[in-house]
């Protein structure tokens, strides 16, 4: 039996009311969802940022881009990041780069959510069925990313991770949106991307020749896009990389990867990439399993395949990158984050793909039943939001006890003072006027190059001493005695801090005598007395409990000064 006209104009007019009342609560909902994380992870201290905030400090203040006075050794790995805050620094001071970083680095989470919502939206048209609904998985795509902790959280971390996920997924956007209209200038956006990482490049290549390919032998593909727009991008982002590279040979030593590359090499071995890669598809899309329910859609369905294979194949790319370079130790999964925005998109269309029947027979409460799915991610991923607060809060509560101390120690002294030690983050943006050795090698060029994984280098501790730093810190953790794990034992954090302490040299001239050992006092009067240190502070970190032990030049203490 045929329905009445009245009656389908009813069901259409009910529908889009409900549309319209769903498609409200999921914008605001998804705005409070990303809000209230970003206020959540707000205290997120990222020891690393600090080391790009000196550098533009540095060139801020006219030194040049050094880490230290006429020391050409670029450490870090995200140039545009650097030059972004350098005219923040200069203009609103040293104390604007952190509360800045964090700033832009909301903004550029808010301009990925934004930008995912927009890749759906075009995709979406290149499928007459779907096309009318395509709002609701576009919705569904930029509450993902939302809901996603590890968005937040790396949009709060002070580094570039966002700034490089915005920058690629509006190359993205901008791509397709000019897929059968004007050029809209992508190529400027993936050479953004280009300058903000050294893998941006690599990226951006597999994009190009996806493109290519799809171009070259999809007959679907043929009129999708002119071969000289294509061409412009790709000169854009080769000229952006070779001025980067101009840069490098004018400022540093002209080689083709930052000092940190050589420093960081094979460190991470110990973590298992294949779990880092794992959980973080998970976090962001419920594992393989829900990448592989948006497979089958996008098999189910064609529509539109031949538009999204570019981007999927770089975004891809990009996510199981640590599988080849190797995993992060920073929380959060940060280097496969910049790719979620992208994936989100494709992964959140297949799945509408697949529900496209139930979409078509009950289009009335589609949108009524998409509202659900928020909160249900943010149900499953409390896990891992926990965790990160757990994590955030230890941090920034132990920061003013731990290194703080140091700082302020450090900073009493002289400017011409050298300081050596590891985690030179924030201690060297506060301590700006003095020099800071890095013994882990982020920025020297000798023990970033000498054999070895990064923090177990092997080089002669002699290399350190020979250049008289009024200070030395070593850090000390608390951990497992390898013969007995049931007892506790305090030993140096590193290979490269165990051999400096045990040095016969490094003893004579900054250990002072060893002092009677009380077991009665507290744990850094006896560690004073153990290790000759000088002073002693508590560090507490996700890895456990520890103390700093700082060191000085015997023959200032003995002087008194």
């Amino acid at each position: 039996m045929l329905a009445s006209p009245d009656s389908s104009v009813s069901e259409s007019r009910r529908g889009s009311r409900l549309d319209l009342a769903a498609g409200s609560i999921l914008i605001l909902a998804i705005a409070a969802a990303y809000l209230s994380q970003a206020v959540l992870f707000h205290r997120y201290v990222n020891d690393d940022a600090f080391i790009t905030f000196r550098y533009s400090r540095s060139w801020a203040s006219g030194r040049g881009p050094y880490y230290n006075p006429g020391e050409h050794v670029e450490g870090y790995t995200n140039f545009l990041w650097m030059v972004v805050l350098t005219p923040v620094i200069r203009f609103g001071g040293a104390a604007a780069a952190w509360p800045a970083a964090k700033l832009i680095g909301f903004l550029c989470g808010a301009a990925c959510i934004a930008l995912a919502f927009g890749i759906v939206r075009r995709l979406a048209c290149e499928d007459a069925s779907i096309a009318s609904r395509a709002e609701l998985p576009a919705l569904l795509a930029a509450g993902l990313l939302a809901v996603n902790p590890a968005h937040a959280l790396n949009a709060m971390s002070g580094l570039e991770t966002l700034l490089y996920g915005a920058a690629l997924t509006a190359g993205v956007w901008l791509d397709l949106s000019s897929a059968r209209g004007r050029w809209r200038g992508a190529g400027f956006a993936f050479a953004a991307a280009a300058l903000t990482r050294p893998e941006g490049a690599f990226i951006f290549a597999v994009y190009a020749c996806s493109a290519f390919v799809v171009r070259r032998f999809v007959r679907a593909a043929a009129a999708e896009r002119r071969p000289p727009l294509r061409t412009v991008d790709v000169a854009i982002v080769a000229l952006a990389v070779w001025a980067q590279l101009g840069f490098r040979a004018g400022y540093y030593d002209g080689e083709l990867l930052p000092n940190t590359f050589f420093a960081k090499t094979g460190g991470f071995a110990g973590y298992d990439a294949t779990a880092y890669v794992r959980d973080g598809l998970w976090c962001a899309f419920f594992g393989l399993s829900g990448m592989a329910a948006g497979a089958w859609g996008w098999c189910s369905r064609p529509g539109g395949r031949a538009l999204a294979a570019p981007p999927f194949a770089a975004a891809m790319a990009g996510a199981l990158l640590p599988l080849v370079v190797g995993a992060d130790w920073m929380m959060g999964w940060r280097l496969m984050v910049p790719y979620v925005p992208v994936l989100a998109g494709i992964v959140c269309l297949g799945w509408a793909k697949v529900c496209l029947p139930w979409m078509l027979r009950h289009a009335a409460w589609t949108s009524v039943a998409m509202v659900g799915v928020l909160p249900l991610l943010w149900v499953v991923q409390r896990p891992a939001r926990s965790s990160f607060f757990d994590v955030v809060t230890v941090d920034a509560d132990n920061w003013s006890s731990g290194y703080g101390r140091v700082a302020e120690t450090l900073c009493a002294g002289s400017s011409s003072q050298t300081v050596a030690m590891m985690d030179i983050g924030q201690v060297g943006y506060r301590c700006f006027d003095r020099r800071i050795l890095d013994i882990t090698g982020l920025t020297d060029r000798f023990i970033a190059r000498s054999p070895g994984a990064f923090l177990e280098k092997e080089f002669d501790p002699d290399y350190l001493i020979r250049q008289d730093p009024e200070y030395v810190v070593i850090r000390l953790i608390e951990r497992p005695d390898s013969s007995d794990p049931r007892r506790l034992v305090i030993a140096p954090y590193t290979r490269i801090e165990d051999r400096l302490y045990r040095d016969s040299t490094f003893a004579r001239r900054y250990r002072r005598p060893r002092g009677e050992v009380v077991p009665a006092e507290p744990m850094q009067r006896q560690l004073i007395a153990r290790s000759g240190a000088f002073l002693v502070f508590p560090h507490w970190g996700p890895d456990g409990r520890g103390y700093l032990l700082v060191f000085r030049r015997r023959e200032s203490v003995d002087r008194g000064n």
